[in-house]
């Protein structure tokens, strides 16, 4: 018996896989444009942490049941993510984009900020890009219980 025998695991895995490749299809589409390192990523669409943990939800609660202690962590942990990704996560990328705009300002008066790079503005996720992680989640979750 392998780790890939491990149905949950590996729904899990190809749950954020389906949910990064998907981000790089949605980039290209969008912006005509391939987004760097879009593997490792974070923020866009659709939510690859939600996917993953919706994914880990429906595979226990199919394999251990929904009356579990299991399935019970992996709800919780599901909503843990996804309230961060949406709320903590998301005003992190917001102040980024007010701090970034605020070095503009600054080196446009003459001031040269000694930063070696911007600050990152995309980390988190707007409540659709959660939602469609999280059905994407579900999804492969299902595909792995059928398969």
């Amino acid at each position: 018996m392998s780790i890939f025998h491990n149905h949950v695991l590996m729904a899990a895995c190809c749950a954020w896989m389906v949910a990064q490749l998907s981000k790089l299809v949605v980039c290209l589409i969008m912006n005509k444009d391939m987004p760097g390192n879009f593997i490792f990523a974070s923020g866009g669409m659709p939510s690859s942490h939600s996917a993953t943990v919706c994914s880990l939800v429906y595979t226990v609660g199919y394999y251990e049941g929904v009356t579990s202690s299991l399935f019970a962590v992996t709800v919780m942990l599901a909503f843990i993510v996804m309230h961060d990704a949406t709320n903590v996560r998301h005003e992190t990328g917001k102040q980024g984009k007010i701090i970034n705009d605020m070095i503009t300002i600054l080196e446009d008066m003459g001031k040269p900020i000694p930063l070696e790079k911007k600050f990152k503005e995309l980390v988190g996720h707007t409540p659709a890009q959660v939602f469609v992680g999280a059905c994407v989640g579900l999804f492969v979750g299902f595909i792995f219980t059928i398969w």
